[in-house]
Formats: C-alpha cells, sequence, structure tokens
C-alpha cells in the first residue's frame, strides 16, 4: 500500500499532480519545493511526463512575453531537478521555446531555484551540464543572460573550472560588473585570456567611441596594482589587432592598449608587430602603431630598416591623414637622424597618391632635402617623379634635373562612358505546391524582394483555383510553423513584406485564436507613405480575389517592375474567356507597368477585347500615359521626427517635390501620380517596403524618385538597402529629373555599402544616355548647402564612377555642381570642397576638358595658400589654358 494513497492514487501520480498542477500555474518556487519532497523514482516520473505536458501547454496558447515567462522557468526548474542525464538537462534549459527574457534582479530567483533541486547531484554532473550549457549559448545572448547565469552558477557550484566556450566567454563580459570583479577569482584568472581570444570579444566589449569604460578601468588598475601582468594585457591587445577585422572589433583593444601607456621599452619589445599594422590595419590602429613607432625613433632606436619599412607602408596607404603624419616625420627627421637618402627613397612611393595636394607635399619635402642627397637617391626620385602632375614635376626638376613626363598616349584606350547594363532574368513562376512552399517560407521569414512577392501572391492566386484544398494545406503547415503570430487574430498592417505577403494569404491561413483588445500598432494607414498605401490595397484585393480568379494581372514580367504587353492582353482574353473581371487596384497596377513603346500588333489586339477591363488596357497601350509634373523645392518643414509620432516642435529645410497629374484616373494612379511636400511632411516614415516601389512605376522612375527623395534624405546613416533601391530606379524608364538627380546625390553620400548600389545606378544611368547630369550637379550643390550630404563621400563616389569609365558625365556634374558651392569671400567653403575640386582636375586632365565654370577664377585669384584656392587655381589653369 506504499506505492498508494487513501483515494487510490499512487504516490508517483500524486507526485505528478502536485507539481504539474504548480507547472500550469507557473510558480517555480513551488515546484522547487515539491521536488525536494519527491523520490528519486517520483522524479523520474515528473521528468518522463514533462515533454508531454509542455506539448500539450504550448498548444493551448504559449505567450513566452507574457504569463508564460513564468510557466517556462516552472518548467526549467521541474526539468533540472527531474530528468536524468547531464545531456537532458542541458537541452532542456536551454530550448529555444522556454527562453525568457527576464533582466538580472528577476532571472536571480530562477537560477538559486535550479541550483537548489540539483545540489543533490555529484559536482562532475553539474560540471557537466555546464559544460554542456556552454556549448550551446549564442553569442547575441537573446535572453537577457538567464542561460548564461544558469551556466555560470553551476560551473561554480561544481567547483570545476568555467568553461571556454565563446558564447560562454561573451555571457562573462556581458554580464559581469568589471569593477566588482576579484583579481584573485579563480575564473576570472581562467576567463581573461579570452577578452583577447575570441574575435567576436571586442564589439562586445566596445563602448561606442575611443573612451575608457569600466572594463578598461578595471584592467588598467588591476595591472598598476600588480594583480594582472601588463605584459598579457599588452600583448592581448597587439595580438587581437593584427588578426584585424572591422573597427567596432577592434576599437576596445587600442583604447586599452593605449590607457596601459606602454613604455619606450615595451614599444621597443614590440616593434616588429606595430609595423606589421601599418601597412593595412584599419586608420586609427596604424595612428597607433605609427605614435609607437615613432616613440621609438625618438628613443633612437629605430634602424634605418624599419624606418624605410614604415614610411613606404604608410605613404602607399589611402587615408590623407595617415600620409600627412607620415610626411610630416619624414621632413621632421630626414636630416637630425641622418637618413635623408632613405627619407627620399620613401617619399617616391607618396608620388602615385592620387591626391594632387599630397603630391606636390612630397615633392617640396624632396626638393627641400634633395641637396643633401645622394647621387642614387636623387637619381631614384627623378625616375619617380615622371607620376606627378605638372606643377609638381617641374618643382621637383629644379631640384634633381630633368624629368621625364608620362607618356600622353595611353596604350590602353580610356572609356568614356560605361556600358548600359543588361537586363537581369525573373524567377520562373510557382508551378507547383513545393514551390509554393518554398516561396511561402521565404516571404514569412521576411526575405522576399519584389519578383519573389509578386512571384508569390501570383502563385498562390493561380494554385488556390486550381487546387484550393491543397493550396490551403500547403500554406497552413508552413505559416503557422515559420510565423506563428498568424495563429492570433489580430491586425498586422505595418509596411513590411511580411505584412504584404500575410495580408494576402489571409483567406487560406485564418487565425486560431483571438487576442482581446489588441489594436494596431504604429500609424493610420492614411498617414503612410502612398507607395506603401497602394501595396496594402494590392494585398487586401488579392485576398479577396484567391479562389475567385485564376491569375493576376499585374504580375510583372521584368525585373524592372514592366509587364510584357502580349501577356497582359493574353491574360485578359483568358478573363474574358471565363466571364471574369479583374480587381480595379489589380486593373490600374497593370496598366501602370506597361512599356513606354508597345508593338501596333499588340494594340491591335487588345483593341479586340470587349469587357471594361479589355478596353481600359486597349486605351492605354493605343494613348499611353502623359509623364507627370515633377518640381523640387526647398521647404521649411518640421523637423523628420515627426515620422516617429514623437512630438518635435524645431524646423528644419528639406527638398521636397511635387508631382501634378490632373488627370490621373483609378485607385492607383490617384495615389501615386500625385504628390505634395505637405503630404511628404504628414506622413509616417516607413521604408521596409521602399525596394518595391521602383517596380510600381516602372516606367515612370521621375515619379518613384519625387516619392523616394522623402525617406532618402533621412537615410544616409542607415542600411536598408537604398543602393538597391537606387539601382532598381535607373534600371526603369521615363524621364530623369530633379528628383531623380537629387535622390542619386542623396545616394553617393550614404555609407559604403548603400553607396556601391548609387555608383551602379549612376553608371547605369550613363550607360543608357540618361543621367541628368546638370541637374544632379545642382542637387550636390544644394543638398550641401542643407547639410543633407557629406561632399567627401560624394566626391568617393564620383572618383568611383570616372574609375569605372563614367569620366565625361562625371565632369558634366562636377562642372555644374561647383557653382552652388564655391564660397563667397569671407565665408567658409564646405568640408571636402578641395577634394572635389582636385577630382575634376583629375577628371578634365583626363578627358582634355575644357570649360568656364562659373565663380572659379575668382577663388583662384584669392590670396593665400589655403588648399582650397590651390585646388581651384590649378583646376582654372588646366581649362583655360590650350
Amino acid at each position: 500500500m506504499s506505492g498508494e494513497t487513501m483515494s487510490g492514487e499512487t504516490r508517483a501520480d500524486r507526485a505528478w499532480r502536485i507539481v504539474s498542477t504548480q507547472i500550469r500555474e507557473g510558480n517555480p518556487a513551488n515546484v522547487a519545493a515539491k521536488l525536494a519532497l519527491l523520490r528519486e523514482d517520483e522524479r523520474r516520473l515528473v521528468g518522463g511526463r514533462l515533454p508531454d505536458l509542455f506539448k500539450e501547454m504550448r498548444g493551448e496558447r504559449w505567450n513566452i512575453w507574457g504569463a508564460d515567462a513564468a510557466r517556462a522557468n516552472a518548467l526549467k526548474v521541474a526539468g533540472a531537478g527531474c530528468l536524468g542525464g547531464a545531456a537532458a538537462v542541458a537541452t532542456w534549459l536551454c530550448r529555444s521555446d522556454l527562453r525568457t527574457f527576464s533582466f538580472h534582479a528577476s532571472a536571480a530567483p530562477v537560477v538559486d531555484l535550479i541550483a537548489e533541486v540539483v545540489a543533490d547531484r555529484p559536482a562532475a554532473w553539474r560540471a557537466e551540464v555546464a559544460r554542456r550549457m556552454a556549448a550551446r549559448l549564442p553569442l547575441n545572448d537573446n535572453d537577457r543572460g538567464v542561460a548564461w547565469r544558469i551556466t555560470e552558477r553551476l560551473a561554480r557550484d561544481s567547483g570545476e573550472p568555467p568553461p571556454l566556450d565563446d558564447g560562454f566567454v561573451a555571457g562573462w563580459i556581458r554580464w559581469t560588473f568589471p569593477g566588482e570583479i576579484d583579481p584573485g577569482d579563480p575564473f576570472f584568472r581562467a576567463l581573461l585570456p579570452g577578452l583577447f581570444e575570441m574575435d567576436a570579444a571586442g564589439r562586445l566589449l566596445d563602448p561606442g567611441g575611443w573612451s575608457v569604460d569600466g572594463w578598461v578601468h578595471s584592467l588598467v588598475r588591476m595591472a598598476a596594482a600588480g594583480q594582472v601582468d601588463r605584459s598579457l594585457l599588452l600583448d592581448g591587445c597587439v595580438r587581437r589587432l593584427l588578426r584585424g577585422g572591422a573597427v567596432q572589433d577592434l576599437r576596445w583593444y587600442g583604447v586599452l592598449h593605449d590607457a596601459l601607456e606602454p613604455t619606450v621599452a615595451e614599444s621597443t619589445a614590440r616593434l616588429r608587430d606595430y609595423l606589421r599594422l601599418l601597412p593595412a590595419a584599419p586608420a586609427r590602429v596604424a595612428e597607433l602603431a605609427l605614435e609607437q613607432v615613432r616613440r621609438v625613433d625618438e628613443a633612437g632606436a629605430l634602424e634605418e630598416a624599419a624606418f624605410t619599412e614604415a614610411a613606404e607602408a604608410l605613404l602607399f596607404r589611402p587615408e590623407k591623414k595617415l600620409v600627412r603624419a607620415a610626411l610630416t616625420w619624414l621632413d621632421r627627421t630626414a636630416r637630425p637622424r641622418d637618413r635623408v637618402d632613405a627619407a627620399l627613397t620613401a617619399l617616391t612611393v607618396a608620388f602615385g597618391q592620387e591626391a594632387l595636394d599630397l603630391q606636390e607635399r612630397a615633392a617640396r619635402i624632396a626638393a627641400r632635402h634633395a641637396g643633401r642627397a645622394g647621387d642614387e637617391a636623387r637619381e631614384a626620385v627623378r625616375q619617380a617623379a615622371g607620376a606627378l602632375h605638372g606643377q609638381a614635376r617641374d618643382l621637383l626638376a629644379a631640384a634633381v634635373g630633368p624629368v621625364e613626363p608620362p607618356d600622353p598616349q595611353p596604350s590602353v584606350p580610356i572609356p568614356l562612358a560605361p556600358p548600359a547594363p543588361a537586363p537581369r532574368p525573373l524567377p520562373p513562376p510557382i508551378g507547383s505546391l513545393a514551390d509554393l512552399e518554398e516561396a511561402a517560407r521565404t516571404g514569412l521569414r521576411g526575405d522576399a524582394n519584389m519578383a519573389d512577392g509578386e512571384r508569390f501572391l501570383a502563385g498562390v492566386v493561380a494554385l488556390a483555383y486550381r487546387d484550393p484544398e491543397g493550396a490551403r494545406t500547403t500554406l497552413r503547415r508552413v505559416a503557422y510553423g515559420v510565423a506563428p503570430w498568424l495563429e492570433f487574430h489580430y491586425n498586422i498592417r505595418t509596411g513590411h513584406p511580411v505584412t504584404w505577403i500575410s495580408s494576402a494569404i489571409r483567406p487560406l491561413v485564418p487565425p486560431r485564436h483571438k487576442v482581446r483588445g489588441h489594436r494596431a500598432s504604429g500609424a493610420s494607414i492614411d498617414r503612410w507613405p502612398a507607395a506603401n498605401r497602394v501595396l496594402l490595397r494590392r494585398a487586401l484585393e488579392t485576398a479577396e480575389a484567391i479562389g475567385r480568379v485564376p491569375l493576376l494581372l499585374a504580375t510583372p514580367t521584368e525585373t524592372s517592375g514592366h509587364i510584357d504587353p502580349e501577356v497582359l492582353v493574353e491574360r485578359l482574353e483568358r478573363l474574358e474567356k471565363e466571364n471574369l473581371e479583374p480587381g480595379p487596384v489589380d486593373l490600374d497596377q497593370a496598366l501602370l507597368r506597361l512599356p513606354r513603346r508597345i508593338d501596333a500588333d499588340v494594340v491591335s489586339r487588345a483593341r479586340r477585347l470587349t469587357s471594361p477591363a479589355g478596353r481600359a488596357a486597349a486605351s492605354r497601350m493605343a494613348g499611353g500615359l502623359p509623364d507627370p509634373s515633377v518640381t523640387c523645392t526647398v521647404h521649411h518643414a518640421p523637423d523628420r521626427a515627426v515620422y516617429f509620432e514623437s512630438a518635435q516642435s524645431s524646423t528644419t529645410d528639406f527638398l521636397l517635390s511635387t508631382v501634378s497629374a490632373p488627370d490621373a484616373e483609378g485607385p492607383v494612379a490617384r495615389l501615386l501620380l500625385r504628390h505634395s511636400p505637405q503630404e511628404a511632411v504628414d506622413s509616417v516614415y516607413d521604408v521596409a517596403l521602399l525596394s518595391w516601389w521602383p517596380s510600381l512605376l516602372p516606367s515612370h522612375r521621375e515619379v518613384v524618385a519625387a516619392h523616394l527623395l522623402t525617406y532618402l534624405v533621412l537615410m544616409t546613416e542607415s542600411r536598408e538597402g537604398q543602393g538597391e533601391v537606387l539601382l532598381a530606379l535607373a534600371e526603369a524608364d521615363g524621364p530623369a529629373g530633379a528628383a531623380t538627380a537629387s535622390a542619386l546625390a542623396l545616394g553617393l553620400s550614404m555609407l559604403p555599402k548603400e553607396r556601391v548600389g548609387a555608383v551602379d545606378a549612376l553608371l547605369a544611368l550613363c550607360g543608357r544616355r540618361r543621367l541628368p547630369a546638370a541637374a544632379m550637379g545642382e542637387a550636390i550643390g544644394t543638398l550641401a548647402g542643407l547639410g543633407h550630404i557629406k561632399l567627401k563621400r560624394v566626391t568617393d563616389s564620383l572618383a568611383e564612377a570616372a574609375q569605372a569609365g563614367a569620366r565625361q558625365d562625371v565632369f558634366a556634374v562636377l562642372t555644374a555642381a561647383l557653382p552652388g558651392l564655391l564660397p563667397p569671400p569671407g565665408r567658409r567653403a564646405p568640408v571636402a570642397l578641395p577634394d572635389l575640386i582636385a577630382l575634376a582636375t583629375q577628371t578634365a586632365e583626363t578627358i582634355g576638358a575644357r570649360a568656364d565654370i562659373p565663380g572659379l577664377a575668382e577663388v583662384a585669384a584669392r590670396g593665400g595658400s589655403s588648399r582650397l584656392v590651390r585646388e581651384a587655381a590649378r583646376l582654372h589653369r588646366l581649362l583655360t589654358t590650350s
């Protein structure tokens, strides 16, 4: 009778009933208390039933962000105390669906409870659980440190050394307060090397700038007190810098290195490593290395071979700041260190710099020291000077003898314009349920681009018409797994590709549960950008069309968004044959995707259509769509933070657009072919679908650019696919005017990844002879004056385009930009304007251009030695000398 209670319930069943009740009620403390009273066999029974209980609880409803977090913690405690093997416990505690998001204060009780329920397990078993959990910990720590704290507690309680897996070290960095570290703690001693050995550690430690943080302060304090070996820290920093990486990965090590203030002896001992950093390390790291090399030099311990290696490495780098620093170092130390020959030989590397001011400075330094140089060094300088531009070459010729100019006829012809880009292929249509399943996974994960999304919607409509049950079963199987939030009934209308796709398939993937009181977040749809409203209306209309029509008219046939007119006629003929009408949004979108030139035979075939939709298509194919009027003007508008619906009272000047097409008809045309600055100001910042916008009006790129302009001005410091958008804009058709030019100018000032797409867009327009060069130059002047672009980035982008072959177009852009950028007397020039002028000089010299740029002669005639005046004078001489 010992195994049964008075009611006939077995003791084990009673234990399960009590524990499972506490789990369902979300009381982990009570679970731990009940487990303490159970025998081993009862614990095993509870452990065996836990997976089924969790599966049942998840089937009811599982919201780990809300009340179910407490039930998840109760399940963790129960699993830790009742599952048998270390592997099973580690797997259970690391389950993603049991992950909670508690901060330290609320996580601590759960950690204590888990430690309590496993306290009677052997130390080796607890250490094994900790090791297995550490191997599963992700670097991104997406549970606010809960899993790491459990792992750390189990490892400490076991008395074993800590795990050294990257995930565990990352958690230690993230969740340890460095000011509270005990230097004698064995865990600290074991984990400290991981700060320098794990590649991801630097980004975790980085406080966001070259500033001392808590970790640096604590380590420097310990080193000063002799509690941590300075050599371990210095060597660790240098080794990590040598491994390389992004600035964010290395910055913290530079901060710690400088905070340790290496002595000359320490720097000398590491000289070879500092020299290895000079050629290719990020600029700030190279500056750090140069500083240490110069300290060794000042102490008289730098050999000539090391000096030459350092100087040549620095003078070959593209960063002007580093090149200038190297030139200054060479100039000041050539005579005092008795190494004039070595300095002049190294200077020849700088003759190959693209920046004309750096060439001139190197030439002046070489000329200044040439009189004390040996014949061999002077000859090396004379031979290398042929790479210099005219004025610098003449300067050196007076010091070292006649210099041969470069060959005026290059052996390889220089392209003056890039070729037009080839069309990009479109993915094939979805033809089976297997294809539909794969496309649904892509779309619901948020990985779909415009072509993927359009292909998916067309496939859903076609398969739901042909095989409704198969389409329904396939989509539900995928959707509830990939996007579990679709199980709930609430409004998910936000401007994101997943929303667009999920809104369209709602009839096939209905909600299973209803969440009471839930309202859609975000702004009213009426405040969405017009293009996003078009996309949503189309998705909702598609949902209504599922099962009613066999196809969508507006599915593109080209990556630009265009529809082959003949294909559109075939689609309309099929609808007429089945006595069906398309939705108004679908029809209007299809008509706006027609190309500007349509074969006469296709127009004749369209005229034989008899339905209202067919007649509308025939009329559009025959008469076309007039180009709307698009203008760009500067407006004094509220700060763009209003897009986030925050209360901002400041105002800023913005370049905004107006689109006017009074006769525009149709639900899509009325939204897209009319646009005002006030609409831009009132709209909500929502750019997740921005890359889809060019496909809505592929024959009217200037109108799309007008809509984009409002948002691109806010995106110069973000990475949201703007480059891809601009490339799509360039591959579209139609006039390219002030809006397109302004969008491109903004693109050339974006972050590097996005600038690649912007430069490709510029080259694509050059290849098609559609670049609005004059308007683009004017836009650069306007946007720079408003502070919306950085001229250094624009200059670099234009230089890249020129190198790719667009020299004529780039020079046209520059000559149009300079009049608006050259400052009147007494006003500061925009930052990097001398670089822009230098690019104009290099480009003009290559193509043999001559021009009269308003305002250039006046700037060139000003006195002084500023770089602006020197560059202006150089360009003016080139453009006006026959």
